[in-house]
């Protein structure tokens, strides 16, 4: 199901302002003033015509190394771009669609007209009857009408299609997920995330919201860079780090809640490395020499990293209650560790009881046996990766990546076999060197990846064959050259990503213009304020041409910009435009009345030409130039031009300086 248009009547900031979403069609709702009632009541004709611009297939790429395109790829059906200034409602609009056409959300269609089409190619209009009286539709030849509904509670309100709202705002507002509709901004993930590690037993409940949210977009970010070598073509958007940076996530329940019947056995290998992890400190107190505080460090990190997976398996088994891999009465839950036993016998123990586990799996020929297998490689490369970090306290290390080659580092390998090593319950965290822009890219694409085909929640979620994309600024955070980017690569990633021929509709706001000039002018819908309501119109009927068009025209037209120089610029701009035209009044004013020339004062000269000197808008430098020329007698003209002559030769020297020192 495709959303084409909505004309709302009374919602928030719209007052009888309609939304054209499609580039296919255009739409208008005719409403009779006179039929206006003081209940509110309007009555009205649709309107429905074929865009004369319309390209077909206008957002299909072929990935890098194709020469066609590929037919199992998702297909991007349109991108609607929502532009304007601050408190227009490009925010609110969003939230009408998330909250009244995801049909889970349970709220009416209030307020509005909406045009739908369906998978047959046909028309689906949902009205508010108590408001809106559709008279008739015209003009629809190419597209066909298969119902109109006035009832407030249509069932037709995106059907069979799945709804992605992702934004990386954070402003406290309250944000939910219900059925068909993915939630991936940061309002509601900062809450989520803590609250799922709450109920994996990966969190306590006094750890900071961010702390947890931050170390999950991480984790997303981590999946997605060593996933992209081998779905994508194209290179990551951001620099790859150097080396990545691996911790235990904390644990410490041992309930029956979180474990089940495998309580009682965790509980005495937990009790067990307690232990241990008291004794291996002690000498660290007692000034011990470097090979020994070596030592110190990977045993603690061996301790803790044996019983963090030890934990996630039985974690994972419990998820399972008629799972029988393991009875209640299974003879390894009744064993324990000695006191006394040494690191060795620990490890021993732990990799005997995996692979007991391993062979059950395959003399029984279960579906899980590639799961068992990645959990009994995982002590191998925590032997590997152990002791690799200088913080000895902590149960971290860390792992080099090769730049030009993501699939040939070690941390591939690890982030590999560790994702193979848990279906539900993850229990590690990372951390790497990145920029808050680059982490903001990467969140963007790495929060769409988990919903993703072949990911573990895209597995259990597993998207419609019709999606729906709203993304609230995405570009924030971005650096300009990103934004230029960023329509390509999110085409690109989706078409691979969320492949198995989806159609994807894409509504996105945004302050940027490097967004519009990727997208025609009827994809465009511009919000201005006026007064107590906004005015909303498209890119054809204001004849501005978007696609690839100047950066700075769209600056001003888009974002309803007064000027495109800074707001403090151009007031020292008027201050000097001002005291020029007052000088040139003054002696015109003497000139009027036959005084003799009298030279502007050269103070205000020359304080007038240091700021003009400063502008680097030629059109407007040039101008400003020739009135303080212009107010110059003869002698001070040439004083001024030998000035200036001076002024851009040290200007030269100083740039062709600049020059030699890069080929240098």
């Amino acid at each position: 199901m495709e959303l084409l248009y909505i004309w709302f009547h009374d919602y928030g900031p719209f007052r009888k302002q309609g939304f054209q979403l499609s580039a296919e069609f255009r739409f208008e709702f005719e409403w009779d003033e006179a039929t206006l009632t003081e209940g509110g009541m309007v009555a009205g004709t649709l309107i429905v015509a074929s865009n004369p611009e319309f390209v077909p297939d206008y957002f299909d790429v072929p990935m890098k190394k194709e020469k066609f395109l590929d037919p199992d790829r998702a297909v991007i059906t349109n991108i609607t771009a929502i532009v304007g200034e601050n408190g227009a409602g490009k925010t609110r609009f969003l939230d009408y669609v998330k909250n009244v056409l995801v049909r889970a959300q349970g709220q009416d269609v209030r307020n509005a007209l909406i045009v739908l089409r369906n998978e047959q190619g046909e028309a689906e209009i949902l009205y508010d009857h108590t408001v809106i009286h559709l008279r008739d539709v015209r003009g629809h030849e190419s597209l066909p009408i298969k119902r109109k509904q006035g009832k407030t509670d249509s069932n037709q309100r995106l059907p069979n299609s799945s709804v992605l709202f992702l934004s990386n705002l954070y402003d406290h507002s309250y944000e939910g997920s219900v059925t068909n509709y993915y939630n991936l901004s940061t309002n509601y993930l900062i809450r989520a995330d803590k609250a799922r590690r709450i109920e994996d037993g990966t969190a306590a409940i006094e750890q900071p919201e961010t702390e947890v949210h931050r170390d999950e977009d991480v984790s997303r970010q981590v999946i997605l860079v060593h996933d992209y070598p081998e779905r994508f073509d194209e290179p990551l958007p951001v620099r790859v780090p150097d080396r990545l940076v691996v911790k235990l996530r904390p644990i410490g329940a041992t309930d029956e809640k979180q474990l089940g019947r495998f309580a009682p056995f965790f509980s005495r290998i937990y009790t067990f490395v307690e232990g241990k992890l008291t004794a291996e400190r002690e000498p660290a107190q007692r000034r011990p020499t470097v090979d020994v505080l070596l030592r110190i460090r990977k045993n603690l990190f061996i301790y803790q990293a044996y019983r963090t997976l030890l934990w996630t398996f039985l974690k994972e088994m419990s998820a399972f209650p008629d799972d029988h891999l393991m009875e209640a009465d299974d003879e390894w839950l009744q064993r324990s560790l000695p006191e006394k036993a040494s690191i060795t016998v620990y490890k021993n123990f732990i990799r005997t009881f995996l692979q007991a586990m391993l062979n059950r799996a395959k003399a029984k020929s279960r579906d899980d046996v590639e799961w068992l297998r990645q959990v009994s490689e995982m002590p191998n490369l925590f032997d590997r990766f152990a002791g690799r970090s200088s913080q000895w306290t902590d149960p971290v290390f860390s792992i080099p990546i090769r730049r030009e080659n993501v699939m040939a580092s070690e941390s591939y390998e690890f982030v590999k076999t560790y994702r193979g090593s848990y279906r539900f319950y993850a229990y590690l965290d990372f951390e790497w060197p990145l920029s808050s822009g680059e982490k903001a890219m990467l969140n963007v694409f790495s929060r769409l990846y988990t919903i993703a085909d072949g990911q573990p929640a895209g597995d259990n979620l597993r998207l419609t064959n019709n999606v729906l994309l709203l993304i609230d600024e995405g570009d924030l955070y971005l650096h300009p050259e990103w934004q230029r980017r960023f329509i390509d690569r999110l085409i690109r990633f989706l078409s691979v990503a969320y492949a198995k021929r989806r159609r994807i509709q894409i509504i996105l706001t945004s302050h940027s213009p490097f967004l519009l000039s990727d997208v025609p002018a009827s994809c465009v819908n511009y919000l201005q304020r006026e007064e107590e309501r906004t005015v909303v119109s498209d890119g054809l009927s204001r004849k501005k041409r978007t696609f690839a068009a100047n950066i700075h025209d769209l600056f001003s037209m888009g974002f309803f910009m007064s000027s495109t120089v800074g707001e403090f610029a151009k007031n020292k701009i008027t201050e000097v435009i001002d005291m020029l035209k007052e000088m040139e009044q003054r002696q015109e004013e003497r000139q009027r009345e036959g005084l003799p020339y009298e030279a502007p004062n050269k103070e205000d000269l020359d304080s007038a030409f240091r700021v003009i000197r400063l502008i680097g808008e030629p059109l407007i430098y040039g101008r400003l130039l020739d009135m303080y020329n212009n107010l110059l007698p003869d002698r001070r003209q040439e004083e001024h031009a030998r000035r200036q002559l001076e002024y851009w030769r040290g200007e030269l020297a100083r740039l062709e300086g600049k020059q030699a020192d890069r080929h240098d």
